[in-house]
């Protein structure tokens, strides 16, 4: 069915799953933006229907919006939580952000490092609190610096925290940025519910072997 005769029928329709059809038949084309648009329009009549939740992952992911991408597929997920392809996708982009996160924490300790370099001479005491400080920072591993630079890049940060089972610590990231990105904050909140619910499934699980 070729993408004026869906537009058509979804006109006519406008409370059709059809949309996830056209919202696909648009990512094919290379309309990102406009099928994810459809698609978070129709999920809105539809917000149980798995394929839709589908097609917006892959145009979030399309978008560079991993975070989000990752929001849709676990939605996908709790309709077919053995479905590898999609459990497959989750890793690989959560394996993305997580490299990603450790490049740029690298990347910001070592502009840290240069500029105390870089900084006038201070007095004795103070020029010597300082070098101990900095040797501190240099005797970390990059993994350790990963917190200083969590005010950068919370989304990825969060997913990390997620993925290592520190989900109250996810859970606080992302109610701060439902905050500071409202535009956001329907995805944000929806990653919140599917962690409150994984850590209390979590909780039942440990209780029950106690």
């Amino acid at each position: 069915m070729n993408i004026p005769l869906l537009e058509d029928r979804l006109s006519a329709n406008p409370k059709s799953p059809l949309f996830a059809r056209l919202a696909s038949s648009y990512l094919k084309e290379g309309q990102v933006q406009r099928a994810a648009e459809v698609c978070t329009k129709g999920l809105k009549d539809f917000p149980e229907y798995p394929t839709g939740h589908l097609v917006l992952a892959r145009c979030f992911e399309a978008l560079g919006r991993n975070v989000e991408a990752l929001v849709e597929y676990r939605t996908v997920l709790k309709s077919f939580p053995d479905n590898l392809p999609i459990l497959n996708l989750v890793e690989a982009i959560e394996r993305k952000e997580q490299e990603a996160f450790r490049s740029f924490a690298e990347e910001r300790l070592q502009v840290l490092r240069r500029k105390q370099a870089m900084s006038p001479k201070r007095p004795v005491a103070e020029s010597a609190q300082r070098t101990r400080h900095v040797q501190e920072q240099e005797d970390q591993e990059p993994e350790e610096a990963v917190p200083n630079t969590a005010k950068i890049v919370t989304a990825t940060l969060a997913e990390i925290y997620s993925s290592q089972g520190e989900f109250g610590e996810a859970i606080q990231i992302y109610k701060r940025l439902s905050e500071e990105k409202p535009s956001e904050a329907e995805a944000y909140r929806k990653r919140i519910s599917e962690l409150e619910e994984t850590a209390r499934h979590q909780q039942t699980v440990t209780s029950g072997h106690e």
